[in-house]
C-alpha cells in the first residue's frame, strides 16, 4: 500500500480524490491530507513519498512555495507530483515551470475521468518513477513499451516519466530536459492528432478560431468507434550514453519527404510543420519509415552525467579529476569522504576490480564500501569526472542542518554494503 500526500485545505476535493485512489482495482494507495505548507514540506523530506497531489488553487496554501522549495533541493525531493488545479490557466502555468517533478496537471473537472488511467501508467512504469538511492546500474540498458489511447493527458504522463527519470538519474540537465520534453510531445501528439485521428492542419486551425482547445477537438474526433480503437505505440531504449525512441500510431501515414524539403524552403516561424523542426533542433536524430506512421528519434545525454547535487554540499567546490587518478589508495590514511559528481571509479581489492562507483552510487570512500578491509583497497578515476570532498567532520555538521539526509543516506549504505560484499565474495 502506498501513501499519497494531498497538500490541500480542500476536503472535499480529498473525499472525491480518495474515492477514485481507493475504489481501483489494484488497491495500491491510500490518501493523506496535509493542510499546511510547512507540515507538507517536512512530510515530503523525511518520507520521500513517491507520488504527491498539490492543490494549487488553494488561497490557504502557497504551493508555488512549496514547489520553489523542492526545486532548491531536487535530490532529495524527487517524488512525481500530480498537480491539481480549479481553472486552466493554473495549469498552463504550472507546465511552463522548468524543473520540478510534475508528472500531470489535472483540472478538478478532469479528476474523475482522467485520474484512474493516470495511476494506472504510474502503476505500471514503476521502473521509471525514480526513487533516489536506488542504484540503476550505469552500464545497464532500460527498456520498455508503452499503449497509449488518443488522449493528451496519457501522453503528458509518459513523456514526462521518461523526462524526470532521465533528470534524476543524472542524464539530461534541467534545461536539455526542457527541451527534449517539448520534442517528445510535438511526436506524440503528431502521432495522436494527425496519425490516428486525422486531423488536418486546416481543420485545426478552424477549430481553434472557432475558440476550441485541441483536446476537445481529439474527443470530439474518438467518438467515433474505429478513431478511438486507434492507439499509439511508444518504445524507448535507455542505453548507457544515449536514449532511443520510437512512436508508431495506426495512421495513413504522411509525406514527410515533401514536408522536410518544403520546411527548408519556407518560413521557419510558420505553425505548419513546427513540431517536426523543434525536435529536429532538439534530438541528435530524426527518421520515419516509408509510410510516415512511424518516427524514431535519439537523444545524447550530458557528456560525464549532469547530476544533481545534495544541497547540504552546494557551497563546496567540486575538485577536476582525470583519468587515471587515484583517488584513495589502500596505503594513505585519509579521513575524507567524496561525493560522486561526474565521471566512473574503479574500486579495486587485492589488484582486483571488485565494483565500479558512479553518480548512481553516491559516495567514494569508506561510505561506498563499509565491512571491507580498507588496507588494500584503492579507487581509481575511470573517466575524467568531478568529486565533492569533505572531512567526516564536516560531513557530520552538513547532516546537522538538514537530518533527513541521513536517513536516505542510511537505507543506501545498507544497499551499497549488500552488493559490494557480494561482490567481492563472487570474486574470490
Amino acid at each position: 500500500m502506498h501513501t499519497i500526500p494531498l497538500v490541500s485545505t480542500n476536503t472535499k476535493l480529498f473525499h472525491r480524490l480518495k474515492t477514485i485512489v481507493t475504489s481501483r482495482a489494484q488497491g495500491n494507495y491510500d490518501l493523506l491530507l496535509l493542510t499546511n505548507a510547512k507540515p507538507a514540506e517536512d512530510f515530503l523530506v523525511t518520507e520521500m513519498p513517491e507520488l504527491i497531489f498539490i492543490n494549487f488553487s488553494d488561497n490557504k496554501i502557497n504551493a508555488f512555495q512549496l514547489l520553489e522549495a523542492m526545486l532548491k533541493d531536487p535530490w532529495l525531493l524527487h517524488g512525481g507530483i500530480i498537480a491539481l488545479c480549479k481553472e486552466y490557466q493554473t495549469v498552463e502555468q504550472i507546465n511552463a515551470i522548468r524543473g520540478g517533478n510534475i508528472l500531470v496537471s489535472l483540472t478538478f473537472g478532469d479528476l474523475e475521468k482522467q485520474l484512474p488511467r493516470i495511476l494506472d501508467i504510474i502503476d505500471s512504469n514503476r521502473s521509471i518513477l525514480f526513487r533516489r538511492g536506488t542504484r540503476q546500474g550505469s552500464g545497464s540498458v532500460l527498456s520498455g513499451s508503452f499503449k497509449l489511447h488518443n488522449n493528451l493527458f496519457e501522453a503528458n504522463c509518459y513523456i514526462n516519466l521518461i523526462c524526470n527519470f532521465l533528470y534524476n538519474s543524472n542524464r539530461l540537465a534541467v534545461e536539455k530536459k526542457y527541451f527534449f520534453h517539448l520534442a517528445l510531445y510535438e511526436m506524440l501528439i503528431n502521432a495522436i492528432e494527425h496519425g490516428n485521428c486525422g486531423i488536418s492542419y486546416d481543420e485545426k486551425s478552424r477549430f481553434l478560431e472557432r475558440g476550441g482547445c485541441i483536446p476537445d477537438l481529439i474527443e470530439e474526433k474518438c467518438t467515433d468507434p474505429v478513431i478511438a480503437g486507434k492507439m499509439v505505440t511508444f518504445n524507448y531504449t535507455l542505453y548507457p550514453s544515449y536514449a532511443r525512441f520510437v512512436i508508431t500510431d495506426e495512421g495513413a501515414g504522411f509525406d514527410w519527404r515533401t514536408m522536410i524539403n518544403t520546411m527548408h524552403k519556407k518560413d521557419n516561424l510558420r505553425l505548419h510543420g513546427r513540431g517536426i523542426l523543434i525536435t529536429r533542433e532538439t534530438v541528435r536524430s530524426l527518421s520515419y519509415n516509408d509510410r510516415g506512421n512511424e518516427v524514431t528519434l535519439e537523444i545524447e545525454y550530458e557528456t560525464g552525467g549532469s547530476p544533481i547535487t545534495p544541497a547540504i554540499f552546494n557551497d563546496i567546490q567540486p575538485l577536476e579529476v582525470k583519468q587515471g587518478t587515484i583517488v584513495i589508495s589502500s596505503n594513505a590514511d585519509d579521513d575524507f569522504l567524496y561525493f560522486v559528481v561526474k565521471g566512473m571509479y574503479d574500486v579495486i581489492i587485492d589488484g582486483r576490480k571488485i565494483s565500479s562507483l558512479s553518480a548512481d552510487d553516491l559516495f567514494v570512500g569508506e561510505m561506498s564500501y563499509p565491512g571491507i578491509d580498507r588496507g588494500n583497497t584503492t579507487v581509481r578515476a575511470v573517466t575524467d569526472g568531478k568529486l565533492i570532498k569533505i572531512s567526516k567532520k564536516d560531513f557530520i555538521k552538513a547532516i546537522k542542518t538538514k537530518p533527513h539526509y541521513a536517513l536516505l543516506f542510511a537505507k543506501f549504505l545498507a544497499e551499497r554494503t549488500q552488493l559490494l560484499s557480494r561482490a567481492a565474495a563472487e570474486k574470490k
